[in-house]
């Protein structure tokens, strides 16, 4: 059961850091591009949010599953070097 809610907690946390980092990622290009096309911000969010949202969830979803995938391999792959010593 511990183990399951760690898998849970480990989903959730690469979620919301994706998420985050689509937020910051998205928020400054919107703001560039409202700065530098003089752009409402509906327009800004038109051209630079709109076309790239489901393909960037898409692989936003994809990557927390291979995260999921790779998470036993990643942590024995970073506890060896440690072993050895």
């Amino acid at each position: 059961r511990e183990k399951e809610e760690k898998g849970t907690r480990y989903l959730l946390l690469c979620a919301i850091t994706g998420l985050a980092a689509m937020l910051v990622i998205y928020g400054c290009g919107i703001s560039w591009l409202k700065a530098r096309g003089s752009l409402s911000w509906r327009a800004a969010i038109q051209i630079a949010l709109l076309p790239f949202l489901i393909g960037d969830t898409v692989k936003l979803i994809v990557a927390v599953q291979l995260a999921r995938s790779f998470q036993g391999r990643i942590a024995r792959f970073i506890e060896e070097p440690h072993q050895r010593s």
